[in-house]
């Protein structure tokens, strides 16, 4: 019995159509995510309000950071984050140092702002202000778990020596405290052993 040619059209349509899809048919990779990959920065601040993650190989920006305040203190990075201290207000911004990308901001005081580097350890972030006072941040939890109050701004970085905290004022006075609970070990307010003025800074 022969198949009527208009049937035996179709059919032939239909196969060479099957045949086409077959030959255009894509291999789709699985829906995993590829995994990330960061390259490591150089991070760095400037008057213009943002900071930058550069790769020190090839000096390509690997991310950048919009601020709301022109970058005084340095930044540091302490256990994958970088903290940021705002030279406007009493404030820190914690950042992924791989993406740049703000995790926490943490308002710990009242006054003007810090324009010395903040210093880290024991999970204590410690940031010295220009109204004068010392504060010691959780890094977890971002809460102040203490705070010393002394004679005049602090422009200077402190530093941390055998389980004590050392910072000075610009009016000279030095102070030694206890780094962990902010107990002062020296008596009343110390005198600098020496000063030293120099012309022109």
């Amino acid at each position: 019995h022969n198949m009527p040619l208009s049937w035996s059209k179709i059919l032939l349509s239909v196969a060479a159509s099957a045949l086409l899809f077959m030959a255009c048919k894509k291999e789709y990779s699985s829906d995993d995510a590829l995994p990330i990959s960061y390259s490591p920065s150089i991070v760095m601040g400037s008057n213009n309000q943002v900071l930058y993650g550069v790769n020190p190989q090839n000096g390509q920006k690997n991310w950048e950071l919009g601020l709301s305040f022109p970058v005084k203190a340095s930044p540091i990075l302490y256990k994958g984050s970088i903290y940021l201290a705002s030279s406007y207000r009493d404030s820190v911004l914690k950042i992924d140092a791989k993406t740049g990308v703000v995790t926490k901001k943490i308002a710990y005081g009242a006054g003007i702002g810090a324009t010395a580097t903040p210093i880290a350890d024991g999970n204590l972030l410690y940031v010295a202000t220009m109204s004068g006072f010392l504060y010691a941040i959780d890094t977890g939890t971002g809460n102040v778990k203490w705070s010393y109050g002394a004679d005049g701004p602090i422009e200077s970085s402190p530093t941390i020596a055998k389980g004590n905290i050392y910072f000075a004022t610009t009016t000279g006075t030095i102070y030694c405290l206890e780094k962990t609970n902010g107990t002062t070990t020296s008596p009343g307010a110390p005198t600098p052993t020496w000063s030293l003025t120099l012309t022109g800074a």
